[in-house]
């Protein structure tokens, strides 16, 4: 298990954003529509759309903070 210090440094370099975007996605708000609703009822950022739940999941899985699971992906 990660110490605090460990957790935090892994989040060092995002934005606040990306920070809250995390800490739901690890809550279990792991689709889109979730997190979307979930980062709305947080209420620091206003109304936030399907779009921008979707950017922040990308972004947070280019850094290797969360994977995402896609249908189809390794199908042929």
């Amino acid at each position: 298990m990660p110490t605090q210090h460990e957790g935090n440094a892994k989040l060092e370099g995002l934005t606040e954003m990306q920070k809250l975007a995390y800490e739901l996605h690890m809550q279990g708000h792991t689709t889109i529509v979730s997190l979307a609703a979930a980062m709305t009822q947080d209420g620091r950022f206003g109304k936030v759309d399907n779009n921008v739940a979707n950017r922040l999941r990308y972004e947070l899985a280019q850094k290797r903070l969360i994977t995402i699971n896609t249908k189809g992906r390794n199908e042929r």
